[in-house]
């Protein structure tokens, strides 16, 4: 019984905006990223934002204390957003309740999609939680992993999910 509400969790985020391909139009929106300052490292090809940053793009809403956009030939190539935590927010599609995503570092490797949250990672959706030190997901295998961190107090952050009862309203 706690096997299948389980391999159902991890179908719903395997599912989820995570991916970062859940709403289509998503990616063909605009990206906005507000924040209190910017610097652009033309050279390094580095662009950071820094304080009470916003970025969004169609339905998803990424808030961070910093977001590090790394490009190689004007190609973003990695997106690193730092906070405490940062959270990333995303409809699955049309009238489905928003994925929650929060750590305090999410990472983005846009050539091998990958999405990494460390340190106090959560995932939330319907009332299904995943959260450990570190969340891993390889969007074009589809593989969720998830792992205990251990912090610097020598506190081990177990992997937890908790999911709602069966039959409960969604």
């Amino acid at each position: 019984m706690i096997l299948s509400k389980i391999i159902i969790f991890m179908l719903l985020v395997i599912a989820s905006p995570l991916s970062l391909i859940a709403l289509e139009t998503d990616r063909d929106q605009p990206v906005e990223i507000e924040s209190d300052s910017a610097e652009f490292d033309e050279l390094g090809g580095l662009t950071t934002y820094r304080g009470n940053v916003r970025l969004l793009q169609g339905s998803i809403e990424l808030l961070a204390d910093e977001i590090q956009l790394r490009t190689v030939s004007d190609q973003i190539v990695e997106l690193v957003a730092l906070g405490n935590p940062a959270q990333y927010e995303q409809l699955p599609e049309p009238d489905a309740e928003k994925l929650i995503a929060r750590s305090n570092k999410i990472r983005y490797l846009l050539e091998e999609d990958l999405i990494e949250l460390s340190g106090n990672a959560s995932l939330s959706q319907q009332g299904t939680t995943l959260s450990g030190g570190t969340i891993l997901y390889d969007v074009r295998q589809h593989i969720l992993r998830a792992s205990s961190d251990t912090s610097e107090q020598d506190i081990t952050e177990r992997v937890r999910v908790v999911l709602p009862p069966l039959g409960a309203e969604r």
